[in-house]
């Protein structure tokens, strides 16, 4: 990752006016945080990480491009938790919190993802996910991707029974 995070410079996508290649660089350093080998480096990568993705969502209109305020700020909340600064991004949290979810996997995920990291009530949580787990698009390899992300959150919470459960299913009749 660290490679990748050089060449992603050397080549300025940083720089690049187009929200999809500034988020690749957040998920670069995202990446380098969950590898990192001590707190303080976890802590610096996870920071640059979230500030990122804060001004990536800060910069685009929730209204015209809705899923780069959803994908980037739900991050950015996300990772606020893991840092325990969730002050930094409460008008993102709100913001999202707010939002009736899209008819998408993607939108229902986030839902429950925010849900969970801003700390309410499971049902909350799990509501969300049933939503989520409706829609076309749940693939298997986007409720693992859900289920790493929330477990990263909270792997006890109670919500992520579902998406388990679902997973063993879904093995044991494959």
């Amino acid at each position: 990752h660290g490679e990748a995070l050089e060449k992603y410079r050397l080549y300025g996508l940083g720089s690049v006016d187009i929200p999809d290649a500034q988020s690749l660089g957040a998920r670069l350093e995202k990446d380098l945080a969950f590898a990192a080998a001590d707190h303080a480096t976890a802590r610096r990568h996870l920071t640059r990480a979230r500030d990122l993705y804060l001004a990536i969502c800060r910069a685009s209109d929730p209204d015209w491009d809705r899923d780069v305020y959803e994908f980037n700020g739900v991050n950015a909340v996300t990772l606020s938790r893991l840092l325990a600064d969730l002050g930094a991004v409460q008008d993102v949290a709100e913001r999202l919190l707010n939002f009736r979810p899209q008819d998408t996997y993607y939108s229902w995920a986030t839902k429950a993802e925010v849900l969970m990291a801003t700390g309410a009530a499971a049902e909350k949580v799990s509501a969300a996910l049933r939503h989520a787990q409706a829609k076309d698009a749940a693939g298997a390899d986007a409720r693992l991707s859900t289920l790493a992300q929330l477990r990263r959150i909270s792997a006890a919470h109670a919500a992520l029974a579902l998406l388990t459960r679902e997973r063993r299913r879904r093995a044991h009749s494959g």
